[in-house]
Formats: C-alpha cells, structure tokens, sequence
C-alpha cells in the first residue's frame, strides 16, 4: 500500500488538509494508529494474565496429584493427567463419552468430575459447586490448604489413587 500523502491547497478553504492515499485525513490517520496501539497494548495484558493463570493451574494442579499419591508431572502430560484425573476420583474413562452429547454432556462430565474430586478430598456438595463455578479458587483451595487430605477415590476411606473404578456412564 503506498503511503503518499496529497495536500489539498483550495482556495475556499484557509487551512491546508492532508490526506492520505486511502482518502482519510492525517487526523483519521494519527487516530487509528492510536487505536491499533491500544489495542496491541490490550492484547499484551490479556495475554500476559492468561499466562499467569495457565501457570497458577499447572501449580495447582500438580499439587493436588501430588496430595492423591500420583507423581506431580502427571498433571502436566497431556491425555495421560486425563486418564490419572480419572484414577484419583474414581470414576471409568468410559465418563469421557460424554463429550459426544456435546454441550449438555460436556456439562455433564464437568459436574461429574468435580463432584467426584470433591467427595475424594472428602468434600462434600458446597465444594463441588465452587469447583464448578468458581474453579481456580477452589481448585487452588485443594491444593495449598493442608488440612484437605485425600481420602480415596470418590470418597472411598483407605482406596489408592489406583482403585477400583465405578462402571457408571
């Protein structure tokens, strides 16, 4: 796109305007780089939150494996922390056909999930509903606060991360 500028010298105007050569005035010029600059410095900070946010999960995340009895850097691997996630609460990786109803299973298996997280840190249905609705701060409750302990897999006393599965779709 070329960049040149037409000054418009008329004679029924005392000013000097300057055009660019898409028809916009230096004005409309100066105020959409303005514009894209702002909007580049937005984007930076959302950017900048959404990595903090990953981060502050990963650690979250890890944690909490690390409370079931699973090794830390299984949160981290990607399928593999799926099916570990599934281990630790209890529940049959055949839950994941859910997905297939699409957005009411996907709901589904999300409250699913987090019931069955809940009740294995020996929580009860309150925590579950923050682990819905509010999930880095009670996934982050989980994790640092030290008198939440795993009791076994869907609440299940004396079960390891390892037990026995619920055949339940």
């Amino acid at each position: 796109m070329d960049s040149t500028q037409v000054v418009d010298y008329s004679a029924s105007s005392d000013t000097i305007m300057t055009t660019t050569s898409a028809g916009l005035s230096q004005q409309e010029a100066d105020f959409m780089v303005t514009m894209i600059q702002a909007m580049g410095a937005a984007f930076f900070a959302i950017a900048i939150i959404f990595i903090a946010m990953a981060i502050f999960s990963i650690v979250c995340n890890w944690i909490i494996f690390e409370k079931a009895g699973r090794k830390g850097w299984e949160s981290i691997v990607p399928y593999y922390n799926i099916y570990v996630m599934f281990k630790i609460i209890g529940k049959s990786l055949w839950n994941l056909c859910w997905v297939f109803l699409f957005i009411p299973g996907i709901i589904v298996l999300i409250v699913k999930i987090n019931v069955a997280l809940a009740k294995s840190f020996g929580k009860g249905t309150g925590f579950a509903l923050g682990l819905i609705f509010l999930s880095p701060i009670f996934h982050a409750i989980l994790a640092f606060d030290k008198s939440i302990v795993y009791v076994g897999p869907n609440g299940v006393a004396g079960g390891a991360a390892g037990g026995a599965l619920d055949s339940d779709i």
